[in-house]
């Protein structure tokens, strides 16, 4: 009796799925019928790089059924999501989905090559205010201390903050620091307002007595342009073989979102356990939408333009960069859909 047989027919039947995609992405990249199965185990001598951070959602390509993939995978581990796009500026990993705040920071020159956009759930980050600071509305953060993380998502959100509310950055007291660091001083009393994301920051901040003001979806900008987009090092793509294995891990990742999505329960409580939270907590601050996609790199460079914009705007960059050069359609072209 094969050993595949005491695995659920459920799981089965979707590694059965996902060769066969394989092989039809192999088909669309121009190999003809009778190499595709040749070139399919060619990639067996290749590794593949991804980012890899805290409860990534790769992790759960055996409970999806995806793992086993054709190729050795090398988890590259980031301390912290903003040192993804320097590291693949570096040549460290060879795929990940970087922010599109990052994008905006790359250098001149830079052999990053994006492609698609895929959207954070604006809710998940949040404007927090410390109990008894007299603050009851946004137009109340005037003169405030108000820590954000420079260079990210809050960052943004405090961009669109200031500008939807009519508040000049110059009328608050801004104070850049790590998430972490955020929560430390705002739990200190050194602090008044705090922006927030993501599931241990927002959880310190409540339970030391933070009161939610508004989430990241009051501000309907933040709430479009927040996302990443799948990054490559442009390495990669001079690569056949690489290339064909970043096609397959793409649709392992959307076969296992759609997994999550089915599965969210599963979701939670392995990162409950992970982070040491309740599933509640968890679930109430999901960072990927329902369901997630990934969008065409149209919607990409449209989001990333208006991200660079609102940088520009406040002076954080001091000119808008030469976004075009990121963009490749090569990689476009492995955007499987599952």
């Amino acid at each position: 009796m094969s050993l595949d047989t005491k695995v659920p027919f459920a799981l089965r039947e979707r590694r059965r799925m996902l060769n066969g995609a394989l092989a039809l992405s192999l088909l669309a990249l121009g190999l003809p019928a009778r190499q595709v199965m040749a070139k399919a185990g060619e990639l067996a001598r290749i590794t593949l790089r991804v980012s890899d951070m805290k409860g990534s959602d790769d992790g759960f390509f055996p409970q999806a059924g995806v793992d086993g993939t054709p190729y050795r995978l090398r988890r590259v581990r980031l301390g912290q999501a903003s040192l993804g796009a320097e590291a693949l500026n570096a040549g460290a990993y060879d795929f990940g989905l970087q922010s599109n705040i990052a994008s905006v920071f790359l250098p001149a020159g830079s052999p990053v090559r994006l492609a698609g956009f895929v959207g954070f759930e604006a809710a998940a980050f949040k404007v927090y205010v410390r109990r008894g600071a007299g603050i009851a509305s946004l137009a109340q953060i005037r003169g405030k201390r108000v820590a954000y993380m420079r260079g990210g998502p809050l960052h943004l959100l405090l961009i669109e903050l200031l500008k939807q509310e009519g508040i000049g950055l110059d009328e608050i007291r801004p104070v850049a620091l790590s998430a972490l660091d955020s929560a430390a001083a705002f739990l200190a009393g050194d602090i008044d307002v705090v922006l927030a994301g993501m599931f241990a920051p927002s959880w310190q901040i409540e339970q030391g007595g933070g009161e939610l003001l508004v989430g990241g979806d009051h501000f309907p900008e933040f709430a479009r342009n927040n996302g990443s987009s799948p990054a490559v090092h442009r390495s990669v793509l001079d690569d056949p073989l690489k290339t064909r294995a970043v096609a397959d891990y793409l649709l392992r990742l959307q076969q296992t979102w759609h997994w999550l999505d089915e599965h969210e329960d599963v979701w939670a409580a392995s990162l409950g356990d992970l982070y040491g939270l309740p599933v509640e907590f968890i679930l109430k601050h999901r960072p990927r939408p329902r369901p997630t996609a990934i969008l065409g790199s149209d919607e990409g460079r449209s989001r990333l333009a208006a991200v660079a914009r609102a940088f520009h705007e406040t002076g954080a960059i001091p000119a808008l960069p030469d976004l075009d050069r990121l963009w490749d359609d090569r990689l476009e072209a492995l955007l499987l859909r599952a």
